[in-house]
């Protein structure tokens, strides 16, 4: 029997990232997925007859450049097309905001709204632009690990003396960030809802949370990250869908000798606790189900925690403690998806009148005009299940990637959110699916009147979806909710922040570890 020097579940875009880098550095590595293709969320697939899209994960930001250039993804075939910075906020009366990179553009846009918020933005953009710069060097980074011994206190030295050499103003403009709500910090620097409401969607895209609950201004941040061209917070669409992203990975792997085999998924991480001298558990290598034993000094799972310790790892090798952690841990994105064929062009009321309205529809389009209304989309969704009037981000790729669709038609993709998992006792996900899609389509169309004419079909994807046909636990798009109990040293746990799971060999490779989703 061949023994691999690691065997990796899951085949999603960490998945090969690690299988790659691994084998560079000369170990034998395999790679096993449950699915017929690689690239688990990363995916591109054909949903209406002549219209492809990238099914879930659509746009390229928090992608660390060195990976770019180690792996030489662009050489394996990753084309990456820049998106028009920013978005756009769709507010109602027929008016809309745009905030881009462009302090000159972004200042007259806001003044429209509030000179005061336009003269503020200068130095909240300033502000977010530092803050991510100091989060991005965490996440890039292995986090220490809370008990363990001499090295980690050293790591922790590390984390606090460069915490400790900024000055007091940005020690307390970090605190403030990791500390208030979302709605508390922007209240404290925006008077104008369409500004206020533009950055709340921004923070709460992926994040089902209220935007008053404590720590949650974090998540402007992670979406702050980008950093492929040396500026940060900039977006890229890869050409021809996310699924070449996928490939790039795959071939990249594959050159430093990567065997990735589909259609396998796995039953079981074997365990060995005979050769090890202490009562911990050693991992050995996975069953598949199939019956097939593939032998490995290491294993490294790109599946979510819960699916990890609840499905594949024997409980009795675990901590209790750390079982009643995983128990716990809470998966919730609160996002549904949809893929759209159209057979022309969406035109927003408000760009209805100017010329060449494609171009300020190149960006993100987004529905969140207030605080006030994501709080009621929030509410709705912890009583009902859904929000009637959630919170919308729309894109339509075809307008940067024509190769999308046929000949002047195009591609709609939306990500919707105020959406759970669990519904309350008598509704399932089955019979509401319609009334959910109707509610997001119904938003969109008080601001593009033609876009229900224009639909020729659609695909629908549920937190229920997300949840058994990608394997996301809780439809949780981030393998498990971006909060700060669940973050940096404490992700998935304290004391296993450094990717070393409790189990002897075995490690956690995918957006259930730190830095998280993304």
């Amino acid at each position: 029997m061949s023994e691999y020097d690691v065997v990796i579940i899951g085949a999603g875009h960490n998945g090969l990232t690690c299988a790659a880098y691994l084998a560079q550095s000369g170990l034998k590595v395999k790679v096993v997925e449950r699915q017929p293709y690689v690239g688990g969320t990363t995916i591109t697939q054909e949903f209406h007859p002549g219209f492809k899209n990238s099914v879930l994960s659509e746009v390229v930001s928090l992608l660390s450049p060195a990976i770019i250039k180690d792996l030489d993804l662009k050489s394996h075939g990753m084309d990456l097309i820049k998106r028009e910075s920013g978005m756009l906020s769709a507010l109602p009366e027929g008016r809309h905001l745009i905030i881009n990179r462009n302090q000159s553009d972004t200042h007259t846009q806001i003044s429209k709204f509030s000179t005061k918020d336009a003269d503020a933005h200068i130095e909240f953009e300033r502000e977010l632009d530092e803050l991510a710069s100091i989060f991005r060097h965490l996440a890039e980074s292995r986090p220490p690990n809370i008990g363990g011994g001499i090295m980690e206190m050293w790591n922790y030295f590390k984390t606090g003396n460069r915490l400790r050499r900024l000055s007091r103003e940005h020690q307390q403009k970090l605190y403030d960030i990791m500390t208030l709500s979302l709605g508390e910090y922007l209240d404290n620097r925006f008077e104008s809802d369409a500004v206020k409401g533009y950055y709340a969607g921004y923070g709460l895209q992926g994040n089902f949370v209220h935007p008053y609950a404590a720590g949650s201004a974090y998540n402007l941040l992670h979406y702050a990250f980008g950093k492929i061209d040396g500026q940060l917070g900039t977006w890229w669409q890869v050409k021809g869908g996310m699924g070449n992203l996928a490939e790039a990975l795959k071939r990249a792997a594959e050159h430093e000798g990567v065997e990735i085999q589909t259609d396998s998924p796995v039953t079981e991480i074997v365990l060995d606790d005979t050769n090890t001298g202490k009562d911990q558990a050693r991992a050995c290598g996975v069953k598949l189900e199939d019956g097939t034993f593939i032998k490995a000094k290491h294993v490294t799972a790109n599946c979510t925690p819960h699916i990890l310790f609840s499905k594949l790892v024997d409980q009795k090798a675990l901590p209790a403690g750390f079982t009643l952690r995983m128990e716990k841990y809470n998966y919730q994105s609160g996002m549904l998806r949809i893929n759209v064929a159209v057979k022309e062009r969406p035109v927003l009321t408000s760009l209805s009148g100017i010329e060449r309205p494609e171009t300020a529809m190149k960006r993100s389009i987004i529905f969140s005009p207030s605080l006030p209304y994501l709080e009621r989309a929030y509410h709705e969704a912890r009583i009902r299940g859904f929000s009637r009037r959630p919170y919308v981000c729309m894109n339509i790729p075809t307008l940067i990637d024509d190769s999308l669709a046929p000949k002047d038609q195009h591609v709609v993709s939306i990500s919707a959110q105020h959406f759970i998992r669990h519904l309350p006792d008598g509704l399932s996900w089955d019979t509401i699916k319609d009334e959910a899609v109707d509610a997001i389509f119904e938003v969109i169309s008080d601001h593009v009147p033609n876009f229900r004419d224009t639909i020729l079909g659609f695909e629908a994807i549920t937190p229920k979806d997300l949840e058994k046909q990608h394997a996301l636990t809780g439809g949780d798009i981030n393998h498990g909710a971006m909060s700060l109990n669940q973050l940096y040293a404490s992700r998935p746990a304290f004391g296993y922040a450094d990717y070393r799971m409790p189990v002897k060999n075995l490690y956690l490779c995918g957006a259930g570890a730190h830095p998280g989703g993304g």
